[in-house]
């Protein structure tokens, strides 16, 4: 992440069965320019998020199901919506999912 940039993340998760877990996500990554660390105490400083700024925001939702001990099924969906001023791409947007199986780790 760096220098210049912050992050704020949130997940709610609920768990209706002992074997099931929903959830639901947000997010939201802002990152800067990038100057040299030795502009940061000078006077006058740089506001926060100087410079061309990168954006991302993501919402999405999650299932976990454990079919048996140590056996878990993963289904994850996600919006994602970016907007980079270096590049000029304004409200890109991209959908995402994944579909895992894992057995044993946790």
């Amino acid at each position: 992440m760096g220098q210049n940039a912050d992050n704020l993340f949130f997940d709610l998760s609920y768990r209706p069965t002992r074997s099931l877990l929903l959830g639901a996500t947000y997010e939201l990554f802002r990152k800067g320019g990038e100057k040299d660390i030795a502009y940061q105490y000078m006077l006058p400083s740089q506001r926060f998020l100087y410079g061309p700024l990168h954006e991302e925001r993501s919402y999405g939702a999650h299932v976990r199901y454990q079919f048996f001990r140590d056996g878990f099924l993963d289904a994850r969906v996600g919006y994602r919506s970016t907007s980079d001023e270096i590049r000029g791409v304004r409200n890109e947007r991209k959908l995402e999912f994944s579909v895992g199986a894992r057995y044993g780790l946790w």
